[in-house]
Formats: structure tokens, C-alpha cells, sequence
């Protein structure tokens, strides 16, 4: 089984961690970034881009420990060592949601940083499946509610 081997393989779970890390600091550094670009524009528009993400992730954060969905560690029993401690909010996945949704706010502000940040998405999205975080429904979830998040952002700015 590729996720048995994957988690049995330090090699390997290292260097999904460490895509994983780079990812969730990039799509980071990314919202930063906008953040400065929406303020020297003016106070509003910074306002509103917290705004249009800030909502959706707090509703995201909510459903999440409402619907309380296991994770697939907690599942199955082919991990040697758990990934984490944390039990249930596996679904959607906040990470993966987030990058989509910094993706598609960049989108006017920055195509080729956008682009970039999809990618990163999708690469997260893989790492967390792989390191058994999420299962792939969570991550697809995540993925579809974040750029509607994004579109929805876009349209509110």
C-alpha cells in the first residue's frame, strides 16, 4: 500500500512535511504581500481583503469542528507512528482551502503568483493525502470552497 510506504519511509514523510511547510509559508508570504499591495491602494481595500478571507475561513473553521469527520489516521491502522495527536476536523482541509482561496484573491493582483500558488496548491493537497492528514474528498473540498471563496472575495472587492 503506497500510503504504508510512504509513512514507513522518514526519507520520504520528511520531504512531503517539508512541501508541505514551504506551501503553507509561501501561500503566507503571498497573502502578505497582497495585504500590503490592497493597503497602499487604501485602508478599505486592505479592510476588505481581510474581510473576504478572514469570513471564510472562520466558517470554514466552524463547520469543520461541528461536522468533526475523522482523520485517516484515527482509521486505519497501517501508520506506525500517528502524524499528529489531533483527532477529527479533517474535513475540508484549512490548509489546502487557504492556499486556494490566497490563489484566487491574487488573481488580479498577480497572475504569475497565482498560478504559482494553484500549483502549491496542488502539491499540498498531495502531501496532506499522502502524510494521511486528509482523505482526498477533504482536500478536493477544500480546493472548490476556497476558490469560491476567492471568486467571491474578488467580487466583493
Amino acid at each position: 500500500n503506497l500510503l504504508r510506504k510512504v509513512n514507513s519511509s522518514p526519507k520520504i514523510s520528511n520531504c512531503l512535511k517539508f512541501c508541505s511547510y514551504f506551501s503553507v509559508i509561501f501561500s503566507v508570504c503571498a497573502y502578505i504581500w497582497l495585504l500590503v499591495q490592497r493597503y497602499s491602494v487604501s485602508r478599505l481595500d486592505a479592510v476588505l481583503l481581510i474581510l473576504a478571507s478572514g469570513i471564510p475561513f472562520v466558517t470554514v473553521s466552524i463547520f469543520r469542528k461541528l461536522f468533526n469527520a475523522p482523520r485517516p489516521y484515527q482509521i486505519y491502522d497501517f501508520y506506525e507512528k500517528k502524524p499528529k495527536s489531533k483527532l477529527g476536523s479533517s474535513f475540508p482541509s484549512r490548509h489546502v482551502f487557504s492556499i486556494f482561496l490566497i490563489g484566487t484573491l491574487m488573481l488580479e493582483a498577480s497572475l504569475p503568483l497565482s498560478v504559482i500558488l494553484f500549483l502549491l496548491g496542488i502539491l499540498l493537497s498531495v502531501c496532506r493525502v499522502l502524510l494521511g492528514m486528509h482523505f482526498i474528498r477533504d482536500v478536493l473540498t477544500g480546493a472548490l470552497v476556497g476558490i469560491l471563496s476567492g471568486v467571491i472575495g474578488i467580487l466583493v472587492l
